[in-house]
């Protein structure tokens, strides 16, 4: 096999230089090259990603990654194509497991790659963020429905058959290329036993635009008939997301009767952060109690945000915007 590593970047000359380095440096036996789709950056992202090697190709125009990745697709000579954001570190091993894995399991057409949980930021909306995404996946099956981005290897033909992602869709393009492949047949796995790093820092102002975003995404795609398979309905984790989103409205609600009765507030204070038990246990395993009340502290946000794109994208669909 020969693989084609494919890296969209946009203003990413922070991590690019470790990205790529982290390729250079595995222990992997296979042929393979290496492209860098410049998706508009203004800093030096392109120039560090030439003097590493790397085959750069340069948008002026700002287009987001699900069409840079689809732009290294056309261009790549490689049967099996890899994505990897810019922000993601590979370990020494990493390119030849995703090598075996494909090579063992033929059976599947695609192989999304986990995240460590050691994470290398330490402000508390990173960690959050970033621990949030361990916790979900630490959950999942080998057999899925979709695919994650961050590093993703997959068949050519397939990516093909599928019509790559979804160049008008900044937000969820990975569950949508998941749901095209899964409807043309191909087998899709998560490869638990395979971290990666992630470098991915969030600002307040990031946090929120994803965050909200994401949600909005993800409600039009409900609506829009792309259904979670039963396996991933009766996951701990979504169980959890849903009943904290159902819980929330009635719990904000209840702030105004403090004054009157304070007891309604307490009891379904106590509830949400019982359902959320797991996730902050996960979190004090990993950093400590200290960053286990940041995160409690951060997870009304993060529920909010969750509703307030749900509200947004319900109006989308409404309003007739499918994707």
């Amino acid at each position: 096999m020969k693989y084609s590593i494919i890296i969209p970047a946009h203003n990413s000359e922070t991590t690019i230089t470790g990205c790529i380095n982290s390729i250079l440096q595995s222990k992997f036996s296979q042929q393979y090259e290496l492209i860098l789709v410049d998706d508009a950056s203004t800093d030096k992202t392109a120039l560090l990603a030439k003097n590493l090697s790397a085959k750069v190709i340069s948008y002026e125009k700002c287009l987001g990654p699900a069409a840079a990745r689809n732009r290294g697709a056309q261009e790549a000579s490689g049967n099996i194509l890899v994505f990897i954001d810019a922000d993601i570190l590979l370990f020494e091993d990493t390119l030849q497991k995703i090598d075996w894995f494909l090579t063992e399991k033929k059976d599947f057409s695609a192989l999304s790659c986990n995240l460590d949980p050691r994470c290398a930021m330490s402000d508390g909306l990173s960690r959050y963020k970033h621990l949030y995404l361990c916790y979900y996946l630490s959950k999942q099956p080998q057999e899925v429905s979709w695919t994650f981005s961050s590093t993703l290897a997959i068949q050519k033909e397939a990516f093909q058959a599928a019509g790559g992602f979804n160049p008008a869709s900044r937000h969820l393009e990975d569950t949508l290329l998941g749901r095209k492949l899964t409807q043309k047949g191909f087998r899709l796995a998560f490869a638990g036993q395979i971290p990666v790093q992630h470098l991915r820092r969030y600002t307040f102002r990031q946090f929120f635009n994803t965050e909200l975003n994401r949600a909005r995404a993800l409600t039009r795609i409900k609506y829009a008939d792309f259904s979670r398979t039963a396996k991933a309905d009766n996951n701990i984790v979504v169980k959890n997301i849903r009943y904290s989103i159902y819980l929330f409205p009635f719990l904000l609600a209840s702030i105004f009767l403090i004054n009157t009765d304070p007891r309604v507030f307490i009891t379904l204070t106590i509830i949400y952060y019982l359902i959320n038990a797991r996730f902050l246990r996960y979190c004090k395993n990993q950093f400590g109690i200290k960053f286990m009340l940041q995160a409690a502290g951060i997870l009304p946000l993060d529920t909010l945000l969750c509703w307030i794109g749900i509200l947004w994208g319900s109006l989308d669909f409404l309003g007739g915007k499918k994707l």
